[in-house]
């Protein structure tokens, strides 16, 4: 059983600001526009306050303190993104000012040897990383939008430059970021969106994303190893070994993680073992700490390890309702802001396989709130049709 610590004076009055903070935004009309919004961000807001209670009992007091406080951040991400994303033109905004940003800074470290020497950027001699602190942030961020944006062009057929060059400028960085999540994610992510979307050109756009896949498998690895550094087109390469069931991928760090990860979470499986467990876990693991890896690289884990199946099912219930309602709402309406959200929330699950842990990144959050206010809007013009319609 862990240990239980103490919760600080300044964390718990930090946790009471972030909670007035959070509680304000939600009590505000236009955010919460229905019971619909309510039963969306419920899950997450007691996601939050079970990570925050479970520093409690972390053995990792001084994590847990700063755990807690990028939880409450992104908590209060999610719930400015939501107000924000209230204004479709607002939340387009939003998402492609981030990813200009993303995208300008990584193509300058690219061209010109340039980054701001962020936290560990030192560690990544090869990978572009841009503005991030490392290269599998970058990756995740800019295939968090790719799956939705191509689906938008290949479906419209119509010539837009913006959208053209995000994507190939997307798909070029994410490349040179060796992020092999990023990529895998990407691909199913966009198999999949292709396969739910309905549309009258439903059929092209399958054609043409199948077209598309066969010359990418075909020729993929002759493209990116003629234009990639060498160590970064090697490192691509084993992304089928680590698809295989020939062990590739339990013989890596991220697998060596879910192995001892998944007998921690064997030994204390319904409350964890508090936030920021697993760093400080990880840290006594030989196979890990020479790797540099003392983090889960895999959300599910690390919520399984730190707040057990409490926190696993919260969040869960949050992300799968929010998946549910964002499909049927771009089924309904195929733009833009849709697809691109829709493509998120269905990458989710794989592309958190890859950060050492969105806590650290706003972005995921963001997108998790505009996402809800999607949804939540989508609500409210049903309603006010069929308002319309009774009352004609």
């Amino acid at each position: 059983m862990p240990g239980v610590g103490s919760l600080s004076i300044g964390k718990l009055g930090l946790l009471v600001s972030i909670l007035l903070i959070a509680l304000t935004l939600i009590g505000e009309k236009e955010v919460t526009t229905s019971r619909k919004a309510m039963l969306l961000i419920t899950p997450f807001v007691l996601w939050f306050l079970y990570i925050s209670l479970s520093s409690l009992w972390s053995p990792n007091q001084d994590g847990a303190s700063r755990y807690v406080v990028l939880s409450g951040f992104n908590l209060l991400s999610l719930l400015i993104a939501l107000k924000a994303g209230q204004n479709r033109s607002h939340a387009k905004a939003l998402i492609f000012s981030i990813i200009a940003v993303s995208l300008g800074f990584a193509l300058v470290d690219f061209s010109f040897d340039y980054r701001p020497h962020i936290s560990r950027q030192y560690n990544f001699t090869n990978e572009v990383v841009g503005i991030f602190p490392n290269s599998i942030s970058l990756g995740f961020t800019l295939a968090s939008v790719l799956p939705g944006i191509l689906l938008y062009i290949i479906n419209k057929g119509a010539i837009n430059i913006r959208l053209g060059v995000t994507a190939i400028l997307s798909i070029l960085v994410i490349f040179l970021t060796g992020s092999r999540s990023s990529l895998i994610s990407s691909a199913l992510s966009t198999i999949i969106m292709y396969s739910i979307c309905r549309t009258q050109r439903r059929t092209r756009t399958i054609l043409i994303s199948s077209i598309l896949l066969v010359v990418g498998f075909i020729f993929g690895e002759h493209i990116y190893s003629s234009i990639l550094p060498a160590p970064i087109a090697a490192k691509i390469s084993t992304i089928p070994q680590l698809l295989s069931n020939d062990g590739g991928f339990d013989a890596t760090a991220r697998g060596k993680a879910v192995q001892f990860g998944l007998e921690y979470f064997k030994s204390n499986p319904i409350i964890g073992y508090g936030s920021a467990a697993v760093e400080y876990m990880f840290q006594d693991i030989p196979e890990l700490a020479v790797e540099s890896n003392i983090n889960a690289h895999n959300w599910w884990l690390e919520n399984a390890i730190n707040g057990g199946i409490i926190s696993l099912t919260l969040f869960l219930l949050g992300y799968l309702n929010v998946l549910i309602n964002i499909i049927i709402a771009f089924r309904k309406d195929f733009s833009l802001l849709n697809c691109i959200l829709a493509g998120y929330i269905v990458a989710f699950p794989m592309l958190v396989f890859g950060p050492g842990s969105i806590t650290n990144l706003p972005f995921p959050w963001i997108l998790l709130g505009l996402a809800v206010a999607r949804i939540v809007n989508e609500s409210a013009e049903d309603t006010k049709h069929t308002h319309s319609v009774l009352r004609a």
